[in-house]
């Protein structure tokens, strides 16, 4: 808020459209993942409420990455993913894509000693670019 706060006292009509958000790793022991749903339902809720006077006409998208099935994901990431796709369910606003499906690695970087929380570099960049098509198809829906 205090971001768009500055922005309104320079002058500025800025408004938000979508949010991207990718997220989920943290969250597959077994009991945080069964909590997924739920906790995201009311952050969302809290985020576009908390935002509703930035909203750009039509409400807030919501475009959430799924997670790595890499060894940091484990064991929820099943659970973690599901609660997602759930969630996109619920409104029109609200859109779920698959890193896995997508061939995202968190195995490879930095070499001998993988970061497997994070993507590796190609795969970061490839992430970027799945967010932006999804924003820009946002826009055009509307």
């Amino acid at each position: 808020l205090e971001n768009m706060e500055h922005l309104a006292d320079l002058g500025y009509d800025a408004r938000i459209g979508a949010i991207c958000w990718m997220q989920g790793e943290s969250d597959t022991t077994k009991l945080k993942a069964e909590r997924y749903y739920n906790n995201q339902r009311a952050f969302v809720s809290y985020l576009r409420e908390d935002l509703a006077q930035y909203s750009e006409d039509g409400g807030i998208y919501f475009i959430d990455a799924g997670i790595s099935d890499g060894p940091y994901g484990e064991p929820g990431h099943p659970t973690v993913n599901s609660a997602k796709q759930q969630f996109s369910s619920l409104s029109p606003l609200n859109i779920y894509f698959s890193t896995i499906d997508a061939g995202l690695t968190t195995l490879y970087e930095p070499e001998g000693a993988p970061d497997y929380g994070h993507y590796d570099a190609l795969c970061e960049l490839e992430l970027g670019r799945m967010f932006g098509r999804y924003v820009i198809e946002s826009y055009n829906k509307r």
